[in-house]
């Protein structure tokens, strides 16, 4: 045997054969099929992180909007200098006879973050944006919003009014459901609110909440007050936030939205929960 024929005869001895190349190929697909579900949990959850990172600074902007106010709140919205369809609110300036994008750079709340990205959350998607001169997927807690919602009101609420502020809602994830669609919106309903409810577990069944002393928490929304759509939880990730199971009691099921809680410690005390 020549040296050239040893080596091409080498070469053929140490190649694949189809049956090897099949059982690698499958171990591969085996091991992607176990990564990706932790890959796509890691970006999930970096998502996650940027979401509470953008409450969080919500949360400074809000005390420090608090400290140059004479200890007052933002109002959820005001009436801007073009008329009643021109509206500033805390979050971004829109005007409502007309169909555009939100400017979040002329919101009340923008000069102390200087970054617009902080007002919506990174998972929330296509929802977030302009419908019906909603806004994006953050929701002010709709008793903080307080009388700004008529418009007339350029001054929110004394940070006096609220009495335990850390078991007090200030803004997080919250959606409506509009004709079987998610819709943004900038208020976030009480549980006895009309309109149902709006708080939006879009981390895996946990809504990213930041409270009025500032700190923030994951939360997990529940089925709140019955409606004629049923529960959103199913089919939306779309609940409420109760400290006890929704009794119908305004003052119970309302405990986080509410800014006075004079009787809460003894019902809760007395109640067992």
């Amino acid at each position: 045997m020549t040296v050239r024929q040893h080596r091409i005869s080498a070469y053929c001895g140490a190649a694949f054969t189809l049956i090897e190349l099949l059982t690698v190929l499958a171990i591969i697909g085996i091991l992607m099929a176990l990564l990706f579900p932790v890959f796509t949990g890691s970006r999930h959850k970096a998502r996650q992180v940027t979401c509470i990172n953008n409450l969080k600074q919500l949360g400074v902007a809000t005390l420090l909007y608090v400290q140059d106010y004479d200890e007052h709140m933002y109002p959820y919205e005001y009436n801007g200098p073009s008329g009643p369809g021109d509206r500033i609110t805390w979050e971004y300036y829109t005007d409502y006879s007309i169909e555009h994008p939100n400017d979040y750079r002329r919101g009340l709340l923008y000069p102390y973050v200087r970054d617009e990205r902080v007002f919506n959350c990174p998972d929330a998607g296509a929802f977030a944006g302009t419908v019906g001169g909603n806004s994006g997927s953050y929701g002010l807690n709709f008793d903080i919003a307080g009388t700004g919602i008529n418009g007339t009101e350029t001054i929110g609420i004394a940070m006096s009014a609220a009495e335990v502020h850390a078991e007090t809602i200030l803004i997080g994830d919250t959606a409506l459901v509009v004709n079987k669609k998610l819709h943004g919106n900038d208020l976030m309903f009480p549980p006895s609110y009309y309109n149902g409810d709006s708080v939006h577990g879009l981390h895996t069944g946990y809504a990213s909440i930041v409270w009025l002393d500032g700190h923030t928490k994951g939360m997990r929304p529940v089925c709140g007050k019955p409606s004629a759509e049923g529960c959103k939880m199913t089919d939306y990730s779309i609940g409420t936030i109760l400290r006890a199971p929704y009794s119908g009691n305004k003052q119970q099921d309302d405990y986080y939205w509410e800014l006075s809680k004079p009787n809460y410690r003894f019902l809760f005390y007395t109640s067992g929960l």
